[in-house]
């Protein structure tokens, strides 16, 4: 996935003495920079950017039904939908992972050097990687709109965006995780293409029903692909046979979200705890 390779310092050093600059400038500085670097990188723009907008052209358009009206939208829109929080979620956990990876392997002496802190480094990577993680959104949002995807009124696709947006964030906590538990270069890989598996068994790349969609809301991904489909389901869960399963509960999803965010956040208490004990 994204290439655990570290980020140039040489833009900070050149740019200014540490003394010369405030620790806000320094923190943005730096995270520019590494926005920009993973702009840079071919893995990136193609597993986080290219191919989910591809799987929407693959699912979204190539279906007969595409077209179709579901609930206050189309299904173009609906897969749509699934394919950007998938690569938005891919963003996060590649992200999250590679900068943790960089980080046991010693590269916060090197940004040390170049006069930022550890606060700002971990400040400045947690705002290229929010930033970053919405572009996978706007890149299948636009490939949609051109393409058919239709929602019933204009500030359904704004919502859909900001809630696909912020509850991949749980993600970045795994991607952090899986880093901290494996500790070795395949760690960022691993845990991205594991949310392949996650996404399918949550519901994300097609309906479920029967006793896949029964074990699918207690998944990962359940919760956040819910509250992304709100605007347009409305809590409704269709399976891939058409019919309507069930109205879920708001309260629910979030429940199950934040559910799994503890979780994953339990499990980097416990990695750094394990990794201070070796």
């Amino acid at each position: 996935m994204i290439s655990t390779r570290p980020i140039s310092t040489a833009p900070l050093q050149n740019t200014a003495t540490p003394r010369s600059r405030s620790g806000l400038t320094s923190t943005m500085l730096y995270s520019w920079h590494y926005f920009t670097e993973l702009l840079r990188r071919p893995e990136t723009l193609v597993f986080c950017l290219i191919l989910p907008a591809a799987l929407y052209l693959m699912f979204g358009t190539a279906t007969e039904n595409s077209d179709s009206v579901l609930r206050e939208g189309n299904v173009a829109a609906f897969i749509m939908t699934g394919m950007g929080l998938y690569g938005s979620a891919i963003a996060m956990t590649s992200i999250s992972g590679s900068a943790t990876q960089a980080r046991q392997e010693g590269w916060n002496r090197q940004l040390h050097l170049a006069g930022l802190t550890t606060t700002q480094s971990v400040a400045g990577t947690i705002v290229a990687m929010v930033a970053f993680a919405a572009l996978p959104i706007l890149v299948t949002f636009a490939t949609a709109v051109a393409t058919g995807s239709q929602f019933d009124h204009v500030w359904q696709w704004i919502a859909t965006g900001v809630l696909s947006w912020l509850v991949t964030l749980p993600f970045a906590v795994y991607g952090l995780a899986a880093a901290l538990w494996l500790r070795t270069e395949t760690a960022t890989g691993i845990s991205s293409g594991s949310l392949v598996i996650l996404a399918f068994f949550g519901g994300v790349f097609m309906p479920l029903h029967g006793t896949l969609f029964d074990i699918s809301r207690f998944t990962p991904f359940y919760g956040p692909i819910t509250i992304a489909h709100w605007p347009q389901m409305a809590g409704d869960q269709f399976g891939n046979n058409g019919n309507l399963i069930m109205t879920e509960s708001p309260v629910f999803a979030l429940s199950v979200t934040l559910m799994w965010t503890a979780i994953f956040a339990l499990l980097c208490v416990v990695g750094v705890r394990r990794a201070i004990k070796k």
